[in-house]
C-alpha cells in the first residue's frame, strides 16, 4: 500500500507509515480484522492518493466488488483485477468449472473493462462525482456507480438459467436444514390440539418459534450472525430446537418444518430486502437475495408468514420483505422466480389523536397521542430492541 498528501500549495507529503489491523468484531473465539492507515497532514482542498492491492489465499478464487463513488469527489480512479490463470480450472463446490464475468451498473455511456494480453481487467475512469446520501434515498449499493465481477457457469449470461440453477442448489440447502426429525414432529404436535384448525395450528406454531431467541436481532447481532455462519454447515432444524435460538433464516426454516410435520404444506422463498438493494434478475448475483421468509398453504390459500422477525404478527410481513422479488419454493420441488405481496393500507398505519384547548390569547396546550399499528408498529419495536430506555425515549420523541 502506497499514499500521499498533496496540499492546496502544491506541497506533497508521503504516506511513510505501514497499514495496520483494526480489530471490527471480537468475541466467542472470533476476530474480524481490518485494514487501516491513515494519511497524513490532510486538510480542507487537500487531494489524496492511495494505492494498494489486495491477495488472495492459495485456492481461492474471489471476485471483486468494485464501488466507484465514494464520499468525495475523484479526479482518477484505477482498478485492476488479475483472474487466476494457473494451470488448473476454477471449479465451485458443485464441481461447474467456472469462467469470469462482470456487469457494469449506473457507468457513464462508453465506460469500458478492457482486458490486456496478459489477462489483466482495467478500468479508469475521471472526475468521478462524489456521492451524496440523501435523506429517504434508496439503499447506497443501489445508486452508487459500480463494476460487479463473478466466477461462474455459461449460464451466467441467460437470467433465467442462472436463477434456476442456483434455485436448484439453494432449495437442496433448505431441505437437508429441515430434514425429517421425529424430535420436531413431536414439539409440533405437542404444541397443537387435535381439534384445531389448519390456521389454529399454524398460528400456534408461529407463535412458538417467535418466543425464541433471535440471533439476528440481539445488540451484538453482527458477533451473533458471525458465530452462527461459523457452524452453519452443521445446524439443523432439530438443532435450533433444541438450543431454543437461532438466526432469522434458522427460525424460518424450523416454522416451515414444523409446520410440515403437521402435514401442513409450507416453503421457504429467499427475498432481497428492500433497505439493502433492489433485486435486479440481469445481475447474476446470489448475494441479493439475503433472507428468508415462510409461505404457507391453507385450504388453497397462499399466506406469507415472517416468523424470523421479533414481533412481526402472524400474517404480517416486516416492511422491509413486503413486494420484494425473490426465488420461492415450489410445491412439485422446484423452484422459481416470484415477489412477495404488498401490504394492505391498513397493515401500516399511523394515527395522531389530539385533545386541544385554544386559549382567548391563541396559545394551544394539550395532549397529542401517537398510535403505530402494523409494519410501523414493527419498526419501532425493533428499533426500540437496539437502545436503551434513553435512545427509546428520542426515538418516539423524534
Amino acid at each position: 500500500m502506497k499514499g500521499r498528501t498533496i496540499a492546496p500549495d502544491g506541497t506533497i507529503t508521503p504516506f511513510t507509515g505501514k497499514p495496520f489491523d483494526k480489530t471490527i468484531v471480537k468475541g466467542h473465539g472470533i476476530k474480524i480484522k481490518a485494514k487501516a492507515f491513515a494519511l497524513p497532514n490532510v486538510n480542507p482542498g487537500s487531494i489524496i492518493e492511495y494505492r494498494y492491492t489486495v491477495f488472495w489465499a492459495d485456492r481461492s478464487a474471489v471476485a471483486p466488488h468494485w464501488v466507484l463513488q465514494e464520499e468525495l469527489p475523484q479526479r482518477r480512479a484505477h482498478f485492476v483485477f488479475i483472474p487466476y490463470s494457473g494451470s488448473g480450472e476454477v471449479v465451485d463446490e458443485h464441481g461447474n468449472s467456472l469462467q469470469v464475468y462482470h456487469t457494469m451498473i449506473g457507468v457513464p455511456q462508453g465506460t469500458e473493462v478492457k482486458s490486456s494480453l496478459d489477462g489483466k481487467l482495467e478500468l479508469e475512469m475521471r472526475d468521478l462525482p462524489a456521492f451524496v446520501e440523501e435523506e429517504m434515498a434508496p439503499p447506497d449499493e443501489t445508486l452508487k456507480m459500480r463494476v460487479e465481477f463473478f466466477y461462474g457457469t455459461g449460464k451466467m449470461g441467460k437470467a433465467n438459467e442462472f436463477w434456476k440453477e442456483q434455485g436448484k442448489y439453494w432449495t437442496k440447502d433448505v431441505e437437508k436444514f429441515i430434514g425429517h426429525s421425529s424430535a420436531v414432529q413431536a414439539a409440533a404436535a405437542q404444541a397443537i390440539a387435535p381439534a384445531d384448525t389448519p390456521e389454529q395450528k399454524v398460528r400456534k406454531l408461529y407463535a412458538m418459534v417467535q418466543k425464541m431467541k433471535n440471533l439476528s436481532y440481539e445488540q451484538d447481532a453482527g458477533l451473533q450472525e458471525l458465530i452462527a455462519a461459523k457452524s452453519a454447515e452443521k445446524r439443523t432444524a432439530e438443532d435450533i430446537l433444541k438450543k431454543q435460538e437461532g438466526t432469522r433464516d434458522d427460525l424460518t426454516r424450523l416454522f416451515v418444518a414444523m409446520v410440515r410435520s403437521v402435514n401442513i404444506p409450507a416453503f421457504v422463498m429467499r427475498v432481497a430486502p428492500r433497505d439493502e438493494t433492489f433485486f435486479q434478475v440481469n445481475i447474476p448475483s446470489w448475494r441479493q437475495l439475503s433472507s428468508e421468509v415462510a409461505i404457507v398453504s391453507i385450504d388453497g390459500k397462499e399466506i406469507f408468514l415472517d416468523p424470523g422477525t421479533p414481533t412481526a404478527p402472524y400474517g404480517l410481513l416486516d416492511w422491509k420483505r413486503t413486494a420484494v422479488d425473490g426465488v420461492r419454493q415450489m410445491p412439485d420441488g422446484s423452484t422459481q422466480l416470484a415477489k412477495t405481496p404488498p401490504p394492505e393500507y391498513t397493515q401500516t398505519m399511523t394515527a395522531r389523536i389530539a385533545r386541544l384547548s385554544l386559549a382567548g390569547d391563541g396559545s394551544v396546550s394539550g395532549t397529542v397521542k401517537f398510535q403505530w399499528t402494523g409494519q410501523e408498529a414493527i419498526s419501532h419495536r425493533l428499533d426500540a430492541q437496539q437502545t436503551d430506555e434513553a435512545g427509546r425515549k428520542k426515538d418516539l420523541e423524534d
